[in-house]
């Protein structure tokens, strides 16, 4: 079974209008629900990435694999294999990115859309990830920089992921209950 039929089976099953992350291979290997366990969170979060996914083909697996939950948040972890990927250029990245958010704002205007930012491991990552700030701007969504904090790439990715997940502002005692005080 290849992953869109996987998720178009597991969605026939999920809770429509909860959160949705849709990222590429790092996204893919998260170990969400145990650190969902961890943190006591009880959240649905569906993680829907892929490893081939770019922002040139964001759209057509979006509507195959993410668009029947209509999710309320989605958020998105494009760029790393366009950073690897050297005949891309960054101007088609933005291009495409931009499409993408423009398409899937204009089906769901409800729904929040984060764009979180890919390791900067290059010049090149930190290129996209400008491109990524840029694009998250012009289009009026969150823009996710990903945490410094955490030797493991899985727990950075998580802190920075993790204010996004509350559809309500923390207050203060939440705040300090969310940083683990």
């Amino acid at each position: 079974m290849n992953i869109l039929s996987e998720y178009k089976a597991l969605n026939s099953l999920a809770k429509k209008h909860s959160i949705v992350l849709m990222g590429t291979s790092t996204m893919s290997s998260l170990r969400f629900n145990e650190m969902l366990t961890d943190y006591e969170l009880s959240l649905k979060i569906y993680n829907r990435s892929a490893r081939d996914l770019k922002a040139s083909n964001a759209k057509d697996f979006y509507e195959q694999s993410i668009a029947s939950l209509e999710p309320s948040i989605l958020i998105v972890n494009i760029g790393e294999n366009e950073e690897s990927d050297l005949t891309a250029s960054c101007e088609s990245f933005r291009q495409d990115l931009d499409a993408f958010v423009a398409s899937i704002r204009s089906q769901n205007p409800a729904m929040r859309v984060i764009l979180l930012e890919i390791p900067e491991t290059s010049e090149r990552a930190a290129e996209i990830n400008r491109t990524i700030r840029s694009v998250s701007a012009s289009r009026h969504t969150d823009f996710a920089p990903l945490s410094q904090s955490g030797d493991c790439l899985s727990i950075r990715y998580f802190r920075s992921m993790k204010p996004y997940f509350f559809r309500k502002k923390i207050g203060f005692a939440d705040a300090f209950a969310y940083a683990g005080i």
